[in-house]
C-alpha cells in the first residue's frame, strides 16, 4: 500500500478480508519515521507505536488474549490508550474500553458482562479494579516485563466476522448495554470515513473523546489506516471551547470530532482563516439549531440511515456532519458530499 493513499490502502484491504490493525502495519512500512500520536510531550513515530503495541500484544498472549476472548482497557484518552488499542487487536481479542473515571459499580459490572482475560491499566487505577478471573496488566509498573517481548507481530489471524470491541453504552450499572463491533464493520466505518472527509497521510487529528465512548473508535482508526497523526489535548482544553478553538489551530489539526454541545459551542466562535481544519464530525444527540451565520446550507443523505450535513463558510471548518447509526450496522463506504447543492439559509 502507498504511503501517499491511506484510503485506496484501505479499500484495498477491505476487499481482501484484512483488519485495521494490518493496515497499520503496512502504514508502518510506507513510513517508519512518520509520526503516529502526540500525547504533550510524548511523540510515537509510527515504527515506535509497532514496536511498542507488539511486545505488549505478546504479553497479553501469555496472559490468554486470543480470538473470543477479550481484554479490558482502563486508561484515559492517551499514547497509552492508543497502544493498548492497537496491542489488543495484534494479540486476537477483542477490545473492552472502560472509562476509569467512571463509578466503580459500573467497572465492576462492565467487567462482569466482558469477562476479559486482562486488564490494562496504569498503576495507579489498577488499586480500583475489581478482583476476579483476570490478570492486571499496569503499563507503568510491569514496563520491564512488557519489553522483555519480541517487536515483531504475534502469529495468528482475524477473520472479519470476528468481535474487535465490545462498545458499552449508557445504562444502568447493574446491567450495562453492549453493542459488539466486527472487524468488518470496523473496517467499513473506516471506509466511510475515508471517503467521506478524504483522509490522506498528512491529516492531524484529535482524540477528544472519552476512552470508553463508541466515537473513540472512529477518531483512532481512519487516521491510523492512512498513515495520518493522531493529536491528544489535556482535560481542560477539551472541556472550553475557546481554548479548543486554539488549540486546534495551534496543532493544525486538518479533522476533528466533537460531541454534539461542544460542536453548536465551536461552530459559534470565530475561526481565524489561517486554521487547517477542514472537517468537524459530530455525533450522539441532533445539532438543535441552524448556526448564527448568515451563509449556511443544509442538505440531507441516507448514510446507513440518514446524516445531517452542515456546509459552513470558509471563516468556519467546512464541513459537520451527524451520523445516527451505530457503526455496528452496515454502512455505505461511497458517500461522499451532500445530497442536494448548498443553499442560501434563511
Amino acid at each position: 500500500m502507498s504511503g501517499s493513499n491511506g484510503s485506496n490502502g484501505a479499500r484495498s484491504a477491505a476487499s481482501t478480508g484484512r483488519t485495521v490493525a494490518e493496515i497499520v502495519a503496512a502504514q508502518v512500512s510506507a513510513g517508519r519515521s512518520r509520526v503516529a500520536v502526540v500525547d504533550g510531550d510524548r511523540t510515537l513515530t509510527y515504527a515506535a507505536l509497532e514496536a511498542r503495541a507488539n511486545v505488549l500484544a505478546h504479553h497479553l498472549r501469555r496472559h490468554g488474549a486470543e480470538r473470543d476472548r477479550t481484554v479490558a482497557l482502563v486508561l484515559p484518552r492517551s499514547a497509552d490508550l492508543v497502544i493498548a488499542v492497537l496491542a489488543t487487536l495484534r494479540s486476537g481479542a477483542a477490545c473492552v474500553p472502560v472509562d476509569p473515571a467512571v463509578p466503580v459499580e459500573r467497572v465492576a459490572a462492565t467487567l462482569a458482562d466482558a469477562r476479559p482475560c486482562a486488564i490494562v491499566t496504569r498503576r495507579g487505577l489498577a488499586a480500583r479494579m475489581p478482583r476476579g478471573a483476570w490478570h492486571v496488566v499496569a503499563l507503568d509498573r510491569d514496563g520491564a516485563e512488557i519489553e522483555r517481548h519480541p517487536t515483531s507481530a504475534p502469529d495468528g489471524a482475524c477473520r472479519p466476522s470476528d468481535v474487535v470491541y465490545l462498545v458499552y453504552g449508557p445504562a444502568s450499572a447493574s446491567r450495562p448495554e453492549r453493542e459488539d463491533i466486527t472487524h468488518a464493520s470496523l473496517l467499513k466505518r473506516v471506509l466511510w470515513q475515508h471517503a467521506t472527509v478524504h483522509v490522506t497521510p498528512g491529516d492531524r487529528a484529535p482524540l477528544m473523546s472519552s476512552s470508553a465512548f463508541d466515537a473513540v473508535v472512529w477518531e483512532i482508526w481512519p487516521y491510523l489506516t492512512a498513515g495520518a497523526s493522531l493529536h491528544v489535548p489535556d482535560d481542560v482544553t477539551c472541556m472550553d471551547p475557546e481554548a479548543l478553538r486554539d488549540w486546534l489551530v495551534a496543532q493544525d489539526v486538518t479533522v476533528a470530532f466533537a460531541a454534539t454541545p461542544m460542536a453548536e459551542r465551536l461552530l459559534a466562535l470565530p475561526w481565524p482563516t489561517a486554521r487547517r481544519l477542514r472537517a468537524l464530525l459530530t455525533s450522539a444527540d441532533p445539532l438543535s439549531h441552524r448556526p448564527a451565520r448568515a451563509s449556511f446550507a443544509l442538505g440531507w443523505e441516507p448514510l446507513a440511515e440518514r446524516a445531517q450535513v452542515v456546509h459552513v463558510p470558509r471563516d468556519h471548518p467546512s464541513l459537520v456532519l451527524r451520523h445516527v447509526g451505530p457503526i455496528a450496522r452496515p454502512m455505505a463506504a461511497d458517500v461522499v458530499g451532500a445530497a442536494e447543492a448548498p443553499r442560501s439559509a434563511a
